[in-house]
């Protein structure tokens, strides 16, 4: 995850590509993570095969993992998840509303809490209330339900909206620190890159 310390503290979730890199490189641990889970993960066979894996590694407590195990995050689900998100935030006296599409999310704090205590707050209730391991799927698996690599589209997509010049490449968007290394406005980046990730191939295109 990113996030921008602003006086909104916002979060922006990777994109399908890393994520399916860390999902490689974490998997010995996805059965045995610190969740208390009983029983090795169900046997995932689907384009998001290796992801699920992950995350219901990453589930805090057996209604997290039921709601992984067939393969399917449903509105209901996604629902469910959310208010405890929400709930669990404003038990910290931070206010949230609901995920942005494409799954980031933005949160309000009070002059009392500073940036870092907020997201530190924030990742703890992000952990032990689901959202790590069931809101990136949710919309990844409506986004892209075949888990095509479309990182050359994104890139395109980027590069149509402004953000990166016309060198950009699905290898460079690929790169853990590519915003850095592009040296992208954080604000233009949350916002275009959102779109780009929703709706690649049509985003920024003329009507």
């Amino acid at each position: 995850m990113m996030k921008r310390l602003i006086n909104i503290a916002s979060v922006l979730l990777l994109t399908a590509p890393l994520l399916a890199a860390c999902a490689s490189t974490q998997g010995q641990q996805t059965d045995t993570a610190d969740t208390g889970a009983p029983n090795p993960a169900p046997e995932f066979t689907g384009p998001w095969a290796e992801e699920f894996r992950f995350r219901y590694g990453l589930a805090p407590d057996d209604e997290v993992r039921e709601m992984l195990a067939d393969e399917q995050v449903s509105d209901a689900e996604k629902q469910v998840v959310t208010d405890r998100f929400r709930n669990c935030l404003a038990g910290h006296n931070i206010a949230f509303d609901d995920f942005k599409p494409g799954g980031g999310y933005d949160f309000s704090f009070p002059d009392s809490i500073d940036n870092e205590t907020a997201n530190q707050l924030a990742d703890d209730c992000s952990r032990s209330e689901g959202v790590d391991a069931v809101i990136h799927l949710y919309y990844v698996t409506r986004n892209n339900p075949n888990n095509e690599d479309l990182s050359e589209e994104i890139a395109a997509c980027l590069v149509r909206g402004g953000l990166v010049p016309s060198g950009f490449t699905g290898e460079d968007y690929k790169k853990p620190n590519w915003a850095e290394t592009w040296k992208v406005d954080e604000t233009q980046q949350y916002s275009i890159e959102s779109r780009c990730q929703q709706d690649p191939k049509h985003a920024f295109t003329q009507a």
